[in-house]
């Protein structure tokens, strides 16, 4: 049976919420489940303090069963799913960081926006599973999670 894709977004924001608050344990000491979730990604020996949005992102996807990046660089899931111009609550949102052609970014799932504002919620906002609004203009792309292939 296909999933809607308001069932496929309904299920990444409810694993993703069971992650809200957890963040980086200050010092050389790591929370584990940041850690579980670069391992979940095949990624091992990375701590805390590496940015884990990206991971962060393929941890729920993996989670819930859906097509996920082996990536950890943010703005590789603006090549992700399907495009959208209608996003809903779980749309895979990926961000530029420092500069529109750079190659640094930020990724997260979309809560809403207005005119000035979109909201994500995201893993590695100010160190932190959480929802934090960013300038519209940052934006780079919203995509749909899809079920593996």
């Amino acid at each position: 049976m296909e999933l809607s894709q308001i069932e496929i977004n309904s299920r990444i924001i409810t694993k993703a919420l069971t992650l809200l608050g957890v963040e980086e344990v200050a010092g050389k000491k790591n929370n584990q489940d940041i850690v579980d979730m670069f391992e979940a990604l095949g990624f091992e020996h990375f701590d805390d303090e590496i940015p884990w949005c990206a991971a962060f992102v393929g941890y729920v996807l993996k989670e819930c069963k859906l097509d996920y990046l082996k990536s950890l660089r943010a703005r590789d899931y603006s090549g992700y799913g399907v495009p959208t111009n209608e996003p809903i609550a779980g749309t895979v949102v990926t961000l530029w960081r420092e500069s529109y052609l750079g190659t640094k970014g930020h990724c997260g799932f979309y809560l809403h926006h207005d005119e000035e504002y979109i909201w994500i919620l995201g893993g590695n906002q100010s160190n932190q599973v959480k929802m934090s609004r960013y300038p519209i203009d940052r934006l780079l792309s919203l995509r749909d999670a899809v079920l593996p292939a």
